[in-house]
């Protein structure tokens, strides 16, 4: 279903124990729900098994009113941590309501989609909406998209080198501290380069996009799994 209004969320919310938003740029959930519990990924951008642990925890209590539950980036869950939400999802909970905020909801997996509402957000046209990230990072994204097997080797040394800004609305959880810098760049580029082919699609209706998402989604799942980054980077591109 689509929705084209943000401060209805959490009324959307409420309806069901279990609703995923799928949102084509990142909102500040926070401001339309404050006193949600939130649970976003780590500096490894992941969603770990022990922060949903954590939530089953919480929810063992008898709720007398409505208990939201935030999941940011629902879709960095890692198979320990699905397989903990998938638990959690088969013994609902009385007002007891989790959200899953996502940019790309084909990346989370298929008996977590069946099992909730699934809304995305239509208000503006999504290929209308620039890229956001960090200009560096975007300029990345879009030479990563076009890059030709001959170019992809260069393009993806300079990525792998670059450092990554200290914020960035695409991967806001993600930290320039970080000890693997070329994965987190790696992510981010990805990520941004999902979104510019997505935008591309829409606009040119061109199947050669569709070839290239496929592609980048996979690229996106082996690097969140700690393949070796310019190998994944190459490899999955060709």
């Amino acid at each position: 279903m689509r929705f084209d209004d943000l401060s209805q969320l959490p009324i959307l919310a409420k309806r069901t124990g279990f609703t995923i938003f799928e949102l084509p740029q990142p909102i500040d959930f926070a401001t339309i729900l404050p006193q949600a519990y939130r649970i976003t990924p780590n500096d490894k951008n992941h969603i770990l098994k022990e922060d949903i642990d954590t939530l089953i925890d919480l929810t063992k209590t008898k709720q007398a009113t409505d208990f939201f539950c935030v999941v940011e980036y629902a879709e960095t869950l890692n198979p320990n941590s699905a397989a903990a939400a998938l638990k959690l999802l088969e013994e609902p909970k009385s007002n007891v309501h989790l959200v899953f905020l996502v940019r790309h909801s084909n990346q989370l997996i298929p008996t977590i989609l069946s099992r909730a509402q699934l809304y995305t957000y239509t208000a503006t046209d999504p290929a209308s909406i620039p890229p956001s990230g960090d200009s560096i990072l975007v300029d990345l994204a879009k030479q990563y998209l076009s890059a030709t097997p001959r170019d992809l080797p260069s393009i993806v040394t300079t990525l792998t080198k670059t450092k990554l800004p200290k914020k960035t609305s695409a991967t806001q959880t993600l930290q320039s501290a970080s000890d693997d810098n070329a994965r987190q760049v790696a992510l981010a580029v990805v990520d941004l380069t999902i979104t510019i082919a997505t935008q591309s699609y829409l606009k040119t209706g061109d199947q050669r996009f569709i070839s290239k998402l496929t592609k980048l989604l996979k690229t996106y799942d082996a690097l969140s799994k700690n393949g070796n980054v310019k190998l994944q980077l190459i490899a999955n591109m060709l």
